[in-house]
């Protein structure tokens, strides 16, 4: 069951990816080419404020915001992983921790931000995330049991069937984080995103924008 799940496991990244690019081909489809230039100009104009903004799980983030993020990071992690294969060095254990606890900590962050644009906590995700683990387990451990380890070895009909049952929850769900609308106004996670996507809680001795709060 250990071997299937891990198995099962190992093909998350392609699962992602293909989530993303889904949101991405969804979202450009409703942008022209001049917005996706002023935003991408934004985003390399303030890239140290909006680095420190995304590695804060505070805040809000919109959904073109949480897109160009993933997109970015997404961009990075496949020149980095070229760059190896074309220089023949295999990054060790060590190594590939560090170089993707940053991806994997500022990952979390956003999700948690996204969350907050939408109105939910942040403790969703580790919930869902919980959840969703030990159903796959379960998932797992009964279709081994039932059928044995050889019935699901990759390549079986068996294996993409469970590979589907367990996969397919965690892509519609970070497709619906890609795609689902932001609160129309200021929530109690902090004031609509700006122009770069991104905001944060006020302080107490911002004004309110009364505006926005007539619109939520």
């Amino acid at each position: 069951m250990g071997q299937l799940l891990g198995r099962l496991l190992s093909q998350l990244p392609v699962v992602v990816i293909y989530a993303r690019l889904a949101a991405a081909c969804t979202m450009l489809a409703a942008l022209d080419a001049a917005t996706v230039k002023a935003e991408a100009e934004t985003f390399v104009r303030r890239g140290w404020p909006i680095l420190k903004e995304v590695c804060d799980p505070r805040g809000r983030c919109n959904r073109r915001a949480f897109l160009v993020i993933a997109l970015v990071f997404l961009a990075m992690q496949t020149a980095l992983a070229a760059l190896f294969w074309i220089s023949g060095f295999e990054p060790g254990f060590n190594l590939t921790v560090t170089l993707n606890a940053p991806v994997i900590w500022i990952g979390t962050t956003v999700c948690f931000k996204r969350l907050h644009d939408v109105g939910l906590k942040g403790w969703w995700l580790p919930g869902a995330f919980a959840l969703w683990f030990v159903a796959a387990m379960l998932v797992a451990m009964i279709v081994s049991m039932v059928l044995g380890e050889d019935a699901v070895l990759p390549g079986q009909p068996a294996f993409y069937a469970v590979f589907a049952a367990i996969t397919l929850p965690a892509f519609g769900a970070l497709l619906w984080l890609h795609t689902a609308p932001s609160d129309a106004g200021d929530n109690r996670f902090g004031p609509i995103p700006g122009e770069t996507g991104l905001s944060m809680p006020r302080r107490a001795a911002e004004p309110v924008d009364t505006e926005s709060a007539v619109a939520a």
